[in-house]
C-alpha cells in the first residue's frame, strides 16, 4: 500500500517549479493523467525533457535536472507520491547524500509517480502564476484575461446599476438583487446565464478542463475540481472567442499562448 511521505521538509523553488511545469504539461496535453500514476522514466524522456523544457525549468544543466527530479521523487515538498515505498525510500536517502548517485532515476525508470491532488490543485490555480518566476522573467500573465466588472478577490460581479427600461428583460435573481419584485411570468423571461444549470435537468455542464461536473443551479465560474476558469477565452489580440484546443486566432492568426 502506497502512502504519501513529505519527510524532507517544503520544496525549494526549483522542485515546486518543476512539479508546476509538471502539471501545467498534464493539463495542456490530456488533463486526466493528473490524477494517474506515470512512469518515471515517461517524466525524463517524453513529458518534460531536459533538452526542450531546460529553459522553463530555469536548470542549467543535465545533472541540475536530474538533480531536482530525484528530490521531487524523493519527497521534498510532499509533491508526489512513489509507488513502491521501498524505491522512494532509496531516492530520499540518495538525495540526502552528498554526492547523489543520479543514475537511481534511470535504474528504477518502472516506478510510477502520482502527483498530490492538492498540490495539482494549487499548480493549477487561474489566480497565480503557473510556476514560481525565474529571476528576471516578465510577471505571468493568465490565460483568461479577468472581467473588468470582477470584484477583486471575488468570483462575483460587481454591482452595476440598471435603467429602468431594461429590468423586465433580467432573470427575477437579478431583479431581487435590486430590491425589486420580478414582473409576471407572462411579460416573458430572459436566458439564464450559461454558466446555470437547470435543478431539474437530466444532465449537467461539465468542465472543459477535467471533465468533471459543475454545481447545478449557481453560476460557475471556476470548476471546482480543477480550480480552472470557465470564462470563455479570447484572443488577446483582437479580442475574438477561441476553442480552448486553439494554437491560433482564427480571426488575426495570433498565437493563443503570446496573444
Amino acid at each position: 500500500m502506497t502512502r504519501w511521505l513529505g519527510s524532507m521538509g517544503p520544496a525549494g523553488a526549483d522542485v515546486d517549479r518543476f512539479f508546476h511545469h509538471l502539471a501545467r504539461t498534464l493539463a495542456d496535453s490530456d488533463p486526466a493523467r493528473l490524477r494517474r500514476p506515470i512512469p518515471l522514466a515517461e517524466i525524463h524522456q517524453s513529458l518534460v525533457p531536459y533538452r526542450s523544457h531546460r529553459r522553463a525549468l530555469g536548470l542549467a544543466s543535465s545533472d541540475e535536472y536530474e538533480t531536482v527530479l530525484l528530490r521531487l521523487c524523493a519527497g521534498e515538498g510532499d509533491l508526489v507520491r512513489v509507488d513502491p515505498d521501498t524505491v522512494r525510500d532509496r531516492f530520499a536517502r540518495e538525495a540526502a547524500s552528498a554526492h547523489p548517485d543520479l543514475d537511481i532515476l534511470h535504474q528504477h525508470g518502472e516506478v510510477t509517480i502520482t502527483l498530490s491532488r492538492e498540490a495539482v490543485m494549487r499548480a493549477l490555480k487561474p489566480e497565480s502564476p503557473a510556476s514560481p518566476p525565474l529571476p528576471g522573467s516578465p510577471p505571468h500573465l493568465p490565460f483568461a484575461e479577468p472581467q473588468a466588472d470582477m470584484l477583486p478577490g471575488s468570483a462575483e460581479p460587481a454591482f452595476q446599476p440598471i435603467a429602468e427600461a431594461e429590468r423586465d428583460l433580467l432573470p427575477a435573481d437579478d431583479i431581487r438583487r435590486e430590491g425589486r419584485s420580478p414582473p409576471d411570468a407572462t411579460l416573458g423571461s430572459a436566458t439564464a446565464p450559461s454558466s446555470r444549470v437547470d435543478e431539474g435537468a437530466d444532465e449537467r455542464l461539465s468542465c472543459a478542463w477535467c471533465g468533471g461536473l459543475l454545481p447545478a443551479g449557481r453560476p460557475a465560474h471556476f470548476c471546482p475540481h480543477c480550480g480552472q476558469s470557465l470564462a470563455q477565452p479570447r484572443c488577446r489580440q483582437c479580442g475574438a472567442e477561441l476553442e480552448r484546443a486553439w494554437r491560433h486566432c482564427v480571426d488575426c492568426g495570433a498565437p493563443v499562448r503570446s496573444v
